[in-house]
């Protein structure tokens, strides 16, 4: 299986040989291997490509540090960042490696830019955390610690290292319950290796599996990009025989058949999200609106329905049951109702569109005139809506 992940990316790579993520994704495939001298020439290729290319520079910076060549790591990400100052991941693979060699006060700089760029990435405020520990700076590392587990609550040593925080600042019922939660988790995480390995599946086999769908599914982006949409149809389904829970490869084949008018293939992809998910109101929007392309209108209402039941919160699933009634010219009355509500959660120009035609076929001009009044200062740019309104207007 190995091998077909080596030929999907140099197959990739025979066939866009000046494109930068082609040979990007070789060096991974080759980094993934374990050979990191194949990957290293791959990326040293990539930046012949594009000079200003950070993730090229990164790559670079930790097969040198895992080679133990760390001075020539540290100037290479210092090179990255130079070349694309908003390169947020660099930032934490930086500090990583200033934090191995105890610069603790590069780090904590380092660290301080990415969650400006990044403020929801738990691992940075951690490793931040772990810095500011570091310097006995205890209360800043409770302050990133607590940010960590605000974003991420379920990561074991996060609530070592506050627990450790805490009970520096003497803080012992603090550090106490921390503690205790670090087991707890701990223990959490033991019982579901366990229960992992017990499986019949060789983990190393599952492992290998995502890791080729993963290679299929990006070289299946850069083909499509490039206008090759028959090899990256084959290749994102491949990724999804693979790796069952693929949810990105199976994403894309829903959208690549239905902008190619093949709804009912589209429509089973999206059936297979729906069971890998099935509390995502999006792919339940996606599977109505497939029905609806294929006369399905039963489906449709539905399938409608439970998108409203998952989001009661958003306009969507209200304005497609409304847009649906319409269509059918069935149930008017609800349709009206749907799209009342659509407004009320959302009032778009796109939403009291709808509401205008449901008012005006329950008989209600004036609410259609009003509604597509609404519309038109929404959005004004849009020549149906105009039209739509002057027609209204004449019929006063």
């Amino acid at each position: 299986m190995r091998k077909e992940q080596l030929e999907v990316a140099r197959r990739l790579v025979r066939d866009l040989p000046n494109s930068f993520d082609a040979m990007g994704l070789l060096g991974m495939v080759h980094n993934a291997l374990g050979d990191y001298t194949q990957a290293a020439e791959c990326w040293e290729k990539c930046l012949e490509l594009d000079p200003r290319r950070a993730d090229a520079y990164d790559s670079l910076a930790t097969v040198a540090w895992r080679k133990g060549e760390s001075e020539k790591a540290v100037a290479l990400w210092r090179k990255a960042l130079e070349v694309d100052p908003g390169a947020a991941n660099v930032y934490e693979h930086f500090a990583g490696a200033l934090l191995g060699q105890g610069r603790i006060d590069e780090v904590i700089a380092v660290l301080q830019k990415q969650i400006v760029l990044l403020p929801n990435a738990p691992s940075a405020h951690f490793m931040l955390g772990q810095a500011y520990l570091q310097s006995r700076e205890y209360e800043k590392a409770k302050e990133q610690y607590l940010a960590a587990i605000a974003i991420s609550p379920d990561v074991p040593p996060v609530y070592y290292g506050l627990s450790t925080a805490c009970a520096r600042l003497g803080q012992k019922e603090e550090a106490r319950k921390y503690r205790e939660k670090f087991k707890e988790l701990k223990a959490e995480f033991w019982r579901s290796d366990a229960a992992t390995r017990g499986r019949p599946i060789d983990p190393d086999y599952a492992s290998t599996c995502k890791s080729v769908a993963k290679t299929c599914s990006d070289a299946a982006g850069i083909y499509q990009t490039r206008g090759y949409l028959w090899r990256a149809e084959r290749l994102w389904r491949r990724a999804a025989t693979l790796d069952a829970d693929d949810t990105a490869s199976r994403e894309a084949l829903v959208a690549l058949y239905q902008h190619s008018g093949r709804n009912r293939e589209s429509l089973q992809w999206c059936q297979q999200l729906r069971e890998l998910d099935p509390d995502n109101a999006s792919y339940w929007m996606s599977m109505g609106l497939l029905h609806v392309l294929l006369a399905q209108f039963e489906d449709a209402e539905q399938v409608f329905k439970r998108v409203v039941e998952l989001a009661p919160e958003k306009s969507s699933g209200y304005q497609a049951l409304a847009l649906l009634y319409l269509k059918t010219g069935e149930k008017l009355p609800e349709a009206r109702n749907h799209a009342s509500r659509a407004v009320e959660l959302e009032p778009s120009a796109s939403n009291y569109a709808t509401l205008s035609e449901a008012c005006e076929r329950t008989g209600d001009f004036a609410g259609a005139l009003s509604a597509m009044e609404h519309a038109v200062e929404l959005d004004g740019t849009n020549a149906k809506y105009t039209q739509q309104y002057e027609l209204l207007q004449k019929r006063k």
